[in-house]
């Protein structure tokens, strides 16, 4: 095989750099700035977790364990998806079934999409609230996590909650506009 690109492999990763930039400018929007806040701490926690990582399988191959690693991998990794979450949905990049959109008629799908819209707001809604009241919980009572560390659970649900709460907020703008794209959500949410 060549090492050099051709025209095709060019224009596909320009492509997918310019759907990339479009998420940026649909992320900018005012509206999505909690989303983009947790967003920016996920890509952090990625940074941080890669390095955490790398340096203690370094330290390990030297013999030298590092006590609490796999709770605060573990930790980093519900933390990682509660924190991207809402920007994920706000970008409207969700994982479905595309196989409805196949057969069923645009009208159909915009219901369906609505439909949806409001089953994930009422479970985000009620885990939000959940996850408020185990974390008001776990910081009057000083629940520990179980492990070979003895933080306050409250580290973790904390920002689980606050993620929730984003993906609530982020459900009810979007639920707000009208069914078209998440481009057109945040067109039309600029101002708000």
């Amino acid at each position: 095989m060549s090492d050099v690109q051709t025209h095709e492999d060019l224009a596909r990763d320009m492509s997918t750099t310019s759907e990339d930039h479009q998420a940026d400018r649909e992320l900018a929007q005012t509206v999505w700035t909690p989303a983009r806040w947790l967003f920016h701490l996920a890509a952090g926690t990625v940074l941080l977790l890669t390095l955490f990582v790398s340096g203690t399988v370094i330290l390990r191959a030297a013999g030298i364990g590092v006590p609490g690693s796999v709770e605060l991998a573990a930790a980093s990794m519900v933390l990682l998806t509660v924190l991207a979450l809402p920007a994920v949905t706000a970008l409207d990049r969700n994982f479905r079934m595309d196989l409805i959109d196949l057969i069923a008629p645009a009208r159909a799908l915009r219901i369906l999409d609505r439909i949806a819209l409001g089953v994930q707001a009422v479970v985000a809604v009620f885990l939000a609230g959940t996850a408020v009241l185990l974390a008001v919980k776990d910081l009057t009572t000083g629940i520990t996590m179980l492990g070979e560390l003895a933080w306050p659970r409250w580290i973790l649900t904390a920002p689980v909650a606050m993620g929730l709460l984003t993906l609530a907020y982020v459900l009810a703008v979007r639920l707000s506009c009208r069914p078209r794209n998440s481009a057109s959500c945040a067109d039309e949410t600029r101002d708000r």
